[in-house]
């Protein structure tokens, strides 16, 4: 088993007193089994649990006191960089990896080191720079840029707005440098991994908040309560009650005189408490039995304004099918079935609600609530398939070889470490992800591309690394990772694209009937934020060129495998275009039947620079003429001339100052792109020679299997 090396804030406590220490418990008991040594900031809380703890090595680290002074002024800075911009590491930790015998010893011979929470996840390029081979896994909580960039709206001057959008600025420099460091980034929920879209890897590990819970029998209580569970020293939570009890509570107690407000959770500071010294609001403190106040409940109240992350209060709720009134920050990330929750952001409409929770047996939310969905959602089998999976656990079930996969997805790519995580979560969506094998066919990667795509192995049936580097270019990848396929339909897609909800089972469905099908494409391109601008009025399943036969595009397609290897797989002779439409005519022309599935739809990614788009342009205008040259004799194409080319050369040239317009640049790099290319084409195989022979896959037997 491997040896792992956590960086904590606290030690796993064996009563959990919030949501992240009650994640690391679970965690912990899933990896048991593992040589695990904690390091983690002295302090009494730290001190008190360690000497608790059995089957981890905790090691205690603190920065020596430097009483020089330079020393007292260093950390005078620190304090004040901590106070001013909030989320920075703790500098003891940062000591004690260079410096603490006992840490660097234990990094010597970690397999894994396991960063929790996002301030020690932002140590990943510290220890990246030490043991640059080890592997880094980094659990982000919650991801800090949203909960600063929050503050800084709701900030009420100019100090705190201007304190906030630095603590922003940061925290989106930390999670940058986190993803280009660690080789897993570990997150709860698909919002919070959509606000790291472009990042890799990171992946979805959901709580297993179900665990051990049951649905409760419900008490009748009076006066009826309803309930808030939150630690109040965190600010999100203190927001939450003090706009609740000053903006909600008043409004609820005005129609309902004996309700109470039961707080479970950390108690506030002294200084602090006035607050939430409302008629009817009682703080409980720390509750060991949080289910007895569950059961009793008319509902859990989630006003949450700020903070960022997966709510686990939220889910407490949900698996309990306790009744929940909550507001869009409470809900954000939290997956109930097939209805969204509704949220409650008006004052008067949270207060409506909370009132119907305490006058009806049928209160808000009960009735989109998928309890059923939610309990195995979040339930133990799936956090510990995935868990056991990211840390490098073997299954000791002892079963035998499984027979062969029915479909296999084959994605060919080079250098693809920011694109590939989109498209690999994409297809781990899909109904059928547990019984198809994924190939990741790398053409030569120099980038974190392998420790990326192995990262979602355990979403699959089987994820496998292949190597088809030996030779550069996509139809080499591709023909490579058919050789390699298991399965009898094999599906083939790009890895800067995104597949829709359904592809695999529409397209391994229409090969039932047909050799070769094509989904349907639809052009996407990526705006000035970052943001996907989608034109589906140039969708299409099935394309035309040259006025012959159609073709189905090659990032969206899925061959019968014994056809593609009879037809000797993608002819590589063709670089940057028309491999699809060669690859397509030629299996038409051997009697092969090909059909259109619009229900497999892909989002198509076109290029967004200037360089890009001629690139693409010209590559695709050469290689049209290199098919022409190559068919022309032996099909009834659409005619292409010498004095077409010349003209569209003129026109291009002509069109030239749409460059110095940002809105028709891209237009004008297309134009010209296409002009140059087309000249290419027919110098290069009508005037000065012949198209390159055919070079298929049978012509060079498979490299080895690199999984």
């Amino acid at each position: 088993m491997p040896n792992r090396v956590v960086f904590s804030p606290t030690v796993p406590p064996s009563l959990p007193n919030n949501a992240g220490e009650l994640y690391l418990s679970r965690l912990e008991a899933e990896l048991g089994s593992l040589d695990t040594t904690y390091v983690v900031p002295r302090s009494p809380s730290n001190e008190a649990a360690a000497s608790q703890v059995d089957g981890i090595t905790v090691l205690l680290v603190e920065a020596p006191q430097d009483r020089s002074v330079r020393g007292r002024a260093l950390n005078v800075l620190l304090n004040v960089r901590e106070r001013g911009l909030p989320s920075r590491t703790e500098h003891g930790m940062r000591w004690a990896i260079r410096h603490d015998p006992r840490v660097v010893a234990a990094l010597k011979s970690a397999d894994v080191i396991d960063l929790q929470w996002p301030e020690i996840a932002g140590l990943a390029s510290l220890l990246r720079r030490y043991l640059a081979e080890t592997r880094i896994i980094a659990t982000m909580h919650d991801i800090h840029s949203q909960k600063w960039s929050r503050e800084a709206r709701a900030a009420t001057n100019v100090k705190d707005t201007t304190r906030f959008r630095l603590a922003w600025a940061r925290s989106k420099r930390m999670e940058r440098s986190i993803a280009d460091h660690a080789d897993t980034v570990i997150v709860f929920s698909d919002k919070d991994r959509s606000l790291l879209v472009g990042y890799a890897p990171v992946v979805v590990v959901r709580p297993p908040l179900a665990a051990g819970s049951e649905i409760l029998q419900k008490r009748d209580v009076h006066p009826p309560y309803v309930l808030f569970v939150g630690p109040l020293h965190r600010a999100e939570n203190a927001d939450a009650m003090t706009y609740f009890t000053s903006h909600i509570w008043p409004t609820v107690r005005a129609s309902i005189p004996d309700a109470r407000l039961l707080i479970a959770g950390r108690k506030p500071s002294d200084e602090a408490s006035p607050l939430f010294s409302k008629p009817g609001v009682e703080l409980l403190g720390f509750v060991d039995d949080i289910d007895q106040l569950y059961s009793g409940a008319r509902a859990v109240v989630a006003p949450l304004r700020l903070g960022a992350g997966l709510k686990f209060k939220v889910l407490d709720a949900l698996v309990r099918e306790v009744p929940l009134i909550g507001t869009q920050v409470a809900l954000e990330g939290v997956e109930s079935g097939s209805q969204s929750l509704e949220a409650f952001d008006s004052s008067t409409r949270f207060a409506a609600a909370v009132i119907e929770a305490f006058t009806t047996t049928a209160p808000p939310q009960t009735s989109t609530i998928d309890t059923n969905f939610v309990r195995q959602r979040y339930g133990l089998e799936q956090f510990s398939t995935q868990i056991r999976a990211i840390y490098g656990i073997e299954s000791s079930s002892g079963e035998t070889e499984p027979s062969p996969p029915e479909v296999s997805v084959v994605i060919p790519v080079r250098n693809g470490e920011r694109q590939l995580p989109d498209q690999l979560e994409a297809l781990a969506c899909q109904r059928e992800a547990p019984t198809f094998e994924v190939l990741i066919a790398d053409n030569g990667s120099t980038d974190r591309t392998r420790s990326v795509a192995l990262a979602y192995g355990h979403r699959f049936r089987d994820l496998r690394i292949v190597d088809a580097g030996q030779k550069p270019g996509v139809n080499y990848a591709r023909n490579t990772g058919v050789q390699h396929a298991r399965g009898d339909k094999v599906l083939i897609c790009d890895h800067d694209d995104v597949v829709s909800a359904r592809w695999v089972a529409a397209l391994s469905t229409a090969l039932d009937e047909s050799d070769v099908v094509g989904g349907l494409s639809v052009p996407i391109w990526l705006d000035r934020n970052g943001g996907r601008v989608e034109d589906r009025s140039a969708a299409a399943s099935l394309r035309d060129c040259l006025g012959y036969l159609p073709y189905a595009l090659g990032a969206n397609m899925g061959v019968r495998r014994a056809t593609f290897l009879e037809a000797g797989g993608f002819d590589e002779s063709f670089w940057g275009g028309h491999d699809e439409v060669e690859f397509s005519w030629r299996l038409q022309r051997m009697g092969a039947t090909l059909t259109a599935v619009d229900d497999a739809e892909l989002s198509y990614l076109q290029r967004s620079t200037v360089r890009g788009t001629y690139k693409q342009a010209y590559n695709s205008s050469r290689t049209r003429i290199q098919l022409w040259a190559r068919y022309n004799a032996k099909a009834d194409l659409s005619p292409v001339s010498y004095r077409g080319a010349l003209d569209e050369m003129i026109r291009a040239v002509q069109a030239s100052p749409q460059f110095l317009k940002p809105s028709t640049r891209l237009q004008a790099a297309r134009s010209l792109g296409s002009a140059f290319g087309t000249a290419s084409g027919h110098l290069k195989y009508r005037l000065l020679g012949a198209p390159p022979a055919a070079e298929l896959a049978s012509d060079h037997p498979p490299a080895e299997d690199n999984a």
